[in-house]
């Protein structure tokens, strides 16, 4: 049996691990919570990297965020044989110019051996509901594409 203090610092190793990636140190993403079938990442706001021309958050960067947070989540259920997994089927619906930072939430809706399904949901950093979106990723073993 795990105790709470074994799973919060596998937890913790694994948001260390997804912060560390190259994609996502050079977007800044970051963990704030994850656990079984959840993620929440934050997207810090760069006018540099982010913004588009009317000073909002690049639409482009709303639906990485989208792959990135339901990916997060899939891996935290994933088979331990795995050592990748990759998005074979992308889905966002931009619903209002995001501002300032933007959080995501992703939840993993289905899964199994080999694939997961989930959606995120991005709120800006008043609250407001900017984005929603689904993903589909693919477990794959060693040798496997």
């Amino acid at each position: 049996m795990t105790s709470e203090g074994e799973k919060g610092q596998h937890w913790a190793q694994l948001g260390n691990e997804l912060e560390s990636r190259p994609y996502w140190r050079l977007l800044g993403v970051r963990v704030e919570e994850i656990a079984s079938g959840y993620c929440r990442l934050r997207l810090p706001f760069s006018a540099d990297l982010h913004a588009s021309d009317t000073g909002t958050v690049h639409p482009g960067a709303l639906t990485c965020l989208v792959e990135l947070a339901m990916s997060a989540a899939a891996v935290t259920l994933a088979p331990e044989e795995p050592t990748s997994h990759y998005t074979v089927e992308l889905s966002a619906s931009l619903l209002a110019p995001a501002t300032g930072d933007v959080v995501a939430d992703g939840r993993v809706l289905w899964t199994d051996s080999h694939a997961a399904k989930g959606e995120a949901e991005l709120r800006d950093e008043g609250g407001r509901l900017v984005a929603k979106g689904s993903a589909t990723c693919l477990f794959s073993g060693p040798g496997e594409v």
